[in-house]
């Protein structure tokens, strides 16, 4: 309980950030399309998408793409390759899906797009450690390989957008009930959620020391007794 709650509360306060810096959504979008144009040809790939998490449906949404619109379609977590990117956190390089059953994409039902190849690296936010997007390129051009290199680049590229894919990720409508009733509860709900949480770190802190007398006890020394209140002589 108390994970998921301050895991809301990190959430809360990077809200509290990017509405400070006033993040607007077409900056956001102008932004990522720069990028989704850039990244291919930088890398002599042939596509590039930005997917953003979406944690309460267990899959991950395109926001930008090649050739495809804003939520055109999502990639489930389980059995696929942007799922596995999501869950360790780590980037990756396909340069075998022919060979992966199960992890290709449906690039929005477009016919004749075959996935050779593929290149990812996870968007983490800056504000409450936690993957909330993944960049994606496919299809190294002229029979190629991605490499080390290439991830990166595509490393730097997401260090780069995380402030706004993390944008994009709390404006989801997932977590509008539970962060914004926080929000809009203000000092008392972190009020009462400080108290919560003190009492718990106290109780912590008795158990220990009541697990610990026994010790203290014992590394008395037996000489001393006579000269403690309370011990017969």
């Amino acid at each position: 309980m108390f994970a998921t709650l301050g895991l809301h509360l990190r959430r809360l306060s990077s809200r509290r950030i990017i509405r400070l810096e006033r993040i607007d959504s077409a900056k956001i979008g102008k932004t990522l399309r720069f990028y989704v144009r850039s990244l291919p040809a930088l890398l002599d790939a042939e596509r590039c998408n930005i997917f953003v998490y979406d944690p309460n449906a267990a899959q991950a949404w395109v926001d930008v793409g090649t050739g495809v619109t804003e939520g055109e379609f999502a990639v489930p977590m389980k059995s696929t390759l942007i799922g596995e990117v999501i869950a360790s956190g780590k980037s990756l390089i396909a340069n075998d899906l022919a060979k992966r059953k199960g992890v290709q994409i449906e690039i929005g039902g477009e016919a004749g797009f075959v996935n050779r190849n593929a290149g990812y690296a996870p968007v983490r936010s800056r504000y409450h450690d936690e993957v909330i997007g993944v960049i994606e390129v496919l299809n190294k051009k002229g029979g190629a390989v991605f490499t080390g290199a290439d991830l990166l680049v595509l490393e730097e590229a997401a260090e780069n957008i995380q402030d706004l894919v993390d944008s994009v990720f709390l404006d989801q409508k997932v977590y509008s009930s539970t962060d914004e009733f926080i929000y809009a509860s203000g000092p008392a709900i972190l009020t009462v959620v400080g108290l919560i949480l003190l009492g718990s770190v106290l109780t912590l802190l008795l158990m220990e020391a009541w697990s610990a007398m026994p010790m203290i006890n014992d590394a008395i020394s037996p000489s001393l007794w006579p000269f403690i209140p309370g011990r017969e002589r």
